[in-house]
């Protein structure tokens, strides 16, 4: 009874058994956190119509290698990332902060843009007829800001991702 005479008992007052399960399924839970999935919510409408504002995706940390809590040590994954495929990386100058974007182009691979079409290694990779764009002009690539719209062709250095 506690001090006020009633029966009421502590989650930790039961048998040995059912703590040792609660302790065991709260650092299962922890691990699975830090080590193999993690939940994003998608934070602008750079990938629109693909992932909206908000929405939610479960990354596995373990594909590309999860990185050890309060370090920058990263562990080995099992894949690398794949034309098309999304992925979530840590901003290179700001650690706190990740991103969710299409990997366009894999090391050795040489990317282009002309007039807004994305080109990897000289093929076309997005039909334009599906594309969407926020501004339908096409600046030139003399212009201030004509690196929008025309780009390249820069190679992808070894052991880095476009």
């Amino acid at each position: 009874m506690d001090k006020r005479g009633t029966n009421r008992k502590s989650i930790l007052s039961g048998p040995p058994s059912t703590i040792r399960f609660l302790l065991a399924l709260a650092l299962a839970t922890v691990l699975l956190r830090i080590f193999v999935i993690q939940a994003y919510q998608i934070p602008s409408a750079s990938m629109e119509d693909t992932l909206l504002v908000g929405d939610f995706l479960i990354g596995n940390k373990l594909a590309f290698g999860a990185y050890l809590p309060f370090t920058e040590i990263r562990m080995p994954g099992y894949k690398y990332p794949h034309n098309n495929e999304v992925v979530v990386f840590r901003f290179p100058h700001d650690n706190d902060r990740e991103f969710i974007k299409r990997c366009v182009a894999l090391p050795s691979q040489t990317v282009e843009i002309r007039d807004k079409v994305i080109y990897v290694d000289g093929n076309r990779t997005i039909d334009p007829e599906r594309s969407k764009y926020v501004d339908p002009r096409v600046l030139p690539k003399e212009s201030e800001n004509g690196v929008r719209d025309n780009y390249g062709p820069v190679t992808v250095p070894p052991d880095h991702y476009f």
